[in-house]
């Protein structure tokens, strides 16, 4: 039996209609995945030492290559079966776990983004990170019923074939859809496309992710809050001056309400 064993870790993308390959990666985007790759290898240990670990960079997109010793070799493998054998990153190791919802995160949001770990020795069957995957814990998927107000800008209202209200929300990556019914949005008599609004929503909400689904709106709340921001710089400007001859604001409150500072 070998001494080592062989890993492969390789990054698909494009940048700008460019494969990435050894000869086009960025240097930024090199780095940070070579220290995924290490990171992962390592599993966040500080004990793990990758001096006899081997790198050979191959072409194939950007693949890395990695001879490593066969005891460090099967710390990692356990990790990948569990990928292999399941969607459920339960019980994998807390730095792999969150390296691989990372590159899912990023798979969601670029449809060319791939990474694939795979085993020349057939130690495991390879694995592909990808927009048509999804790695998630058991937790992520508990969702509860919610009402909230949302604030943001109606981008689109109507539907062809269902009623419902595209609204934008800052922090989120796209539009937020609002099922609705064509009688409420027909006896609205205020235009609110590509206005400011707050809205009230009956929704689902993920436990552990915070996202929500099956949005249904209930009504239009009315403008979302706002302030005068030269009225509220005024009112700064006047305290500031007022209290200027106090050297110790939490002292003087203490002592006007008769209470020792400092008790």
């Amino acid at each position: 039996m070998s001494a080592f064993e062989t890993i492969t870790f390789r990054l698909e993308d494009r940048v700008d209609g460019v494969e990435i390959t050894p000869d086009t990666i960025g240097f930024t985007r090199f780095n940070r995945f070579n220290k995924e790759v290490e990171d992962f290898i390592k599993g966040g240990s500080r004990e793990v030492k990758l001096d006899e670990v081997h790198v050979a960079v191959e072409e194939g997109s950007y693949k890395l290559r990695l001879v490593l010793p066969v005891l460090l070799a099967q710390l990692v493998q356990p990790d990948v079966q569990r990928l292999e054998a399941e969607n459920n990153l339960d019980g994998m190791n807390p730095t792999r776990r969150t390296i691989v919802k990372s590159w899912q995160r990023q798979a969601r949001k670029h449809s060319d983004f791939k990474i694939s770990i795979e085993s020349p020795e057939k130690a495991f069957r390879s694995i592909t990170i990808s927009n048509k995957t999804d790695y998630h814990r058991k937790s992520e998927d508990l969702w509860v019923e919610t009402e909230r107000y949302l604030t943001g800008r109606i981008q689109d209202m109507g539907g062809k074939t269902s009623a419902n209200v595209h609204l934008e929300v800052k922090g989120l990556p796209k539009l937020l859809k609002l099922d609705s019914s064509e009688e409420y949005l027909r006896n609205q008599t205020e235009n609110m496309l590509y206005h400011d609004v707050q809205v009230r929503v009956l929704a689902e909400q993920n436990i552990q992710t915070r996202e929500l689904r099956k949005v249904r709106l209930i009504e239009f709340a009315g403008k979302p809050p706002s302030y005068d921001e030269a009225e509220l710089n005024a009112l700064i400007k006047k305290g500031t001056k007022a209290w200027a001859d106090v050297e110790n604001a939490t002292q003087w409150v203490a002592e006007q309400r008769g209470e020792e500072y400092g008790a």
